[in-house]
């Protein structure tokens, strides 16, 4: 499939908001552009490398808490949640 060249400045953009223009574009051409006959494999995600999630938000969120035994802690969460009636 031919690549398009863009009319469109993305440098006054945020980051997200160029992300999230690229998605929009990607989903625009899967659905309009003609399909290839034959698949394309593809590489796997980086989505779901070590470095994607070391540099997620959710690495450190509980780095402020004063865990000792997180399987203790792990156990409780899971009993809390077992016990809880739902509404």
């Amino acid at each position: 499939m031919k690549k398009a060249t863009s009319a469109i400045d993305t440098s006054i953009l945020p980051a997200k908001a160029r992300q999230e223009l690229n998605d929009f574009y990607s989903f625009l051409v899967s659905k309009y552009a003609k399909r290839q006959v034959s698949p394309v494999v593809t590489a796997p995600s980086a989505a779901g490398t070590a470095g994607a999630l070391a540099a997620s938000p959710l690495v450190g969120i509980w780095k402020d808490r004063n865990l000792t035994d997180s399987s203790a802690f792990a156990r409780s969460l899971r009993e809390q949640a077992q016990k809880r009636t739902l509404s």
